[in-house]
């Protein structure tokens, strides 16, 4: 499991609201890999695993990229992460990944 903190380069605004819109512009499209599956939860349509995705009041956003198949989990990381950076890329300041077993 991986843990992502995600600080934004103003408070202005939730870098969760702005992932969520663009997730929502982009389903219904219907060109995206990455679909809600709850409030606080993402999952892909190709890698099998989840991540929970929460925000605070300032400015951060926390993500929790979990795989039930460990073999999949460095590519659904790397799907999360390349999503966040075309997306909301312009609106992040820094990022901060945490390994656990």
């Amino acid at each position: 499991m991986k843990l992502i903190q995600v600080r934004a380069k103003s408070a202005r605004g939730s870098l969760l609201a702005r992932l969520n819109r663009k997730e929502r512009s982009m389903r219904d499209g219907g060109k995206t890999t990455w679909s809600k599956a709850g409030k606080y939860k993402l999952v892909h349509t190709t890698y099998y695993g989840w991540v929970n995705v929460y925000d605070t009041p300032d400015g951060f956003l926390f993500a929790r990229v979990k795989s039930r198949r460990p073999d999949q989990e460095a590519m659904l990381f790397d799907a999360f992460v390349g999503y966040l950076t075309r997306h909301i890329g312009n609106r992040i300041d820094s990022m901060t990944v945490y390994y656990y077993r």
